[in-house]
């Protein structure tokens, strides 16, 4: 019998992420993530990673391989490999494309683009709200959370979208409220505002696009705020904050899946 003392190695836990363990490994891994937060938290991002790119990247799995790429002589197929071994491989180059898109461009399923001039705007704009309002004292928000519901209707109305606010308490950030802004000619933009115990504020910015496709996260720092930007359905996203990247990567996948689930 392992005890929670006992250190759990990474191929445990991905064998734990599959469900490829016996129940008493299973046991022994839960006792050690209970025991250990930091590694529990490590162990909810690997799930949390391996739910956005299964979603990304498992319709290309049973694709063929197309013609240019086969071999003159096709050898038996090799047997594939564990599923951990794949979101594994597929979540360090995740990270590599993230590490490296400030400059580099944007990763749409399995090319890479240049980033276009409205998506450059569209993050400006939702930077450039966040440093306006997250610093208001008194008058951060439009309509408080206390009014979500209206709030919701109300900006789902005048955008033309489907709007609604992810629940982050469960990461120490609480819905504050948001506000109507104008995003052009005739157009609008919505702006939620969370705010932590500490006082850090965060900020969700959305409106409708007309840029075709979807697109994955896109970090993008400016000073001290540091951007996430998604798009998807003809809706466009950007999660900002002064945070660090790596929390407000983790922030970002949550409410992303709490808005597509």
């Amino acid at each position: 019998m392992t005890g929670a003392d006992d250190w759990i190695g990474e191929a445990e836990l991905h064998a734990d992420l599959d469900g490829e363990l016996e129940a008493e490994r299973c046991a022994a891994v839960q006792a050690f993530l209970a025991a250990h937060p930091e590694e529990a938290a490590r162990a909810r991002s690997y799930r949390q990673h391996a739910a956005m790119i299964g979603r990304v990247y498992g319709p290309l799995l049973d694709r063929p391989v197309p013609a240019s790429m086969a071999p003159v002589s096709a050898p038996a197929a090799p047997r594939r490999p564990p599923r951990w071994r794949w979101l594994a491989a597929s979540a360090a180059a995740a990270v590599l494309l993230l590490a490296g898109g400030a400059g580099s461009g944007w990763w749409l399923h399995d090319q890479l683009r240049p980033i276009s001039a409205q998506a450059r705007s569209f993050v400006a704009d939702a930077i450039d709200a966040h440093l306006v309002y997250a610093v208001e004292v008194r008058h951060p928000v439009e309509v408080g959370a206390n009014q979500e519901a209206h709030l919701l209707t109300w900006l789902s109305r005048r955008l033309g979208l489907s709007v609604s606010a992810p629940d982050l308490n469960a990461q120490g950030f609480e819905l504050i409220g948001g506000r109507l802004l104008p995003a052009g000619t005739d157009a609008a933009a919505a702006q939620l505002m969370y705010q932590d115990a500490s006082g850090r504020r965060l900020t969700l910015y959305c409106r409708a696009t007309t840029e075709p496709g979807e697109t994955a996260f896109r970090i993008v720092h400016r000073g001290k705020l540091t951007a996430l930007y998604w798009r998807e359905e003809g809706t466009a996203w950007a999660l900002a904050g002064e945070l660090p990247r790596d929390e407000l990567l983790r922030l970002g996948h949550l409410a992303y899946q709490a808005l597509n689930s």
